[in-house]
């Protein structure tokens, strides 16, 4: 197998070479989209002390919103030249019609809009051997590729590297679905449900009944998960257990930071109380283990996104996990260890775990490993 480091690039910043060309333009800086993207693009701006000039549409947008204050696309050219960030999900399509737009003089994109670790050159030289042993676990060469896309995505900051291993956003903890057995009666296991869209997704591609538990430890995020249980799921026949805590590795309470995301709930991670940026959120704690280990069947699923707090949810999970052999699909990019440390968590339960990686985000984020036991129902 080739050796990863020979398919890894020179550090470089394509974030800031960006800006700096923007500003020795003298052009005002404009952001692509209205919507959470521009949002957090205008966020992360602002804490370079970077203040957008506004925002662009396409003028298909203009056309139902006379009122809007954002520049429509045609009127780029009348404005004597301007700098764009793309700013909504598929910045491929943004950048490829940006490309055709007069008036433009620099179009780029951001690589990381969230608040996640970059990973240097440094740091993979540091860690060489635990990050070679992940890349050789890998077990097809579209995983290997989305690892190899995402480990230079960071060293140049740049998410273009993302672009050809990017797959669709739906398809997130579910692109390898068809090597995971799923019938009746069995249990998945959800940390991290948000407003319930991975319960629903679970519950519309196993087409059987079975039982859900999800955790959520936000409190606005759990009744938004019940109402969609109950206006949109009620009917499926599934028995669908919601758990109003965070999972780690041990029963306690923490603090959460709430900071924005896709909706007013926001997104929540761990925080320590000198660091919450956002609104402070005291939660409970516990450990699958504790939740389930006694009253659970097998379980099929596990899916993880809780922001950082993969590694420890694993460590509370491992008398399932040595128990059930359960699938598992979990975050791997809110830290720069989770690459690493992660998959050898994983496989220390059970080495017979195959490996795989899939991205759902033109940028460094919203990667998952996926870990398939092949002993619990692999399809041939």
């Amino acid at each position: 197998m080739q050796d990863f480091m020979e398919l890894l690039i020179e550090e470089g910043d394509y974030e800031q070479e960006f800006l700096k060309a923007a500003e020795e333009s003298q052009l005002p800086l404009y952001i692509y989209g209205k919507g959470e993207v521009a949002q957090r693009v205008m966020h992360v701006l602002k804490e370079q002390g970077i203040a957008a000039a506004g925002s662009i549409i396409d003028d298909v947008f203009r056309k139902h919103n006379l009122e809007d204050d954002a520049l429509a696309i045609s009127e780029i050219n009348a404005r004597g030249g301007v700098n764009v960030l793309a700013g909504f999900w598929d910045y491929r399509a943004a950048l490829k019609k940006l490309r055709n737009v007069s008036g433009i003089r620099h179009a780029g994109c951001l690589n990381r809009i969230y608040d996640t670790q970059r990973i240097d050159r440094k740091y993979i030289a540091q860690n060489r051997n635990l990050f070679a042993e992940t890349f050789q676990w890998l077990n097809d060469e579209a995983s290997r590729n989305t690892f190899a896309a995402y480990l230079n995505a960071n060293i140049a900051n740049d998410a273009r590297y993302m672009f050809p291993v990017c797959q669709p956003l739906d398809e997130q903890y579910f692109f390898y679905w068809n090597k995971m057995k799923a019938g009746e009666s069995m249990t998945y296991i959800v940390c991290g449900a948000y407003d319930g869209d991975t319960v629903e997704s679970i519950i519309r591609r196993a087409g059987k009944a079975g039982t859900v538990y999800a955790f959520e430890p936000d409190p606005e995020n759990w009744r938004a998960l019940h109402d969609r249980i109950q206006t949109r799921l009620w009917d499926y026949g599934w028995k669908i257990n919601t758990v109003n805590k965070g999972v780690s590795s041990c029963a306690g309470y923490a603090y959460f930071d709430s900071v924005m995301g896709s909706t007013a709930r926001g997104i929540c991670r761990i925080a320590e109380k000198s660091q919450i940026k956002g609104k402070k959120i005291k939660v409970n704690l516990t450990t699958i283990d504790e939740e389930l280990m006694e009253s659970i069947q097998s379980p099929a699923f596990i899916t993880m996104d809780i922001e950082g707090s993969e590694l420890a949810a694993l460590q509370g999970a491992e008398q399932v996990i040595r128990t059930y052999k359960p699938h598992m699909a979990i975050s791997v990019y809110h830290k720069r260890k989770d690459l690493i440390s992660i998959p050898q968590k994983i496989k220390s339960m059970d080495p017979a775990y195959q490996l795989y990686m899939t991205a759902h985000c033109p940028w460094s984020e919203e990667v998952v490993l996926y870990a398939v036991y092949p002993h619990h129902g692999l399809r041939k």
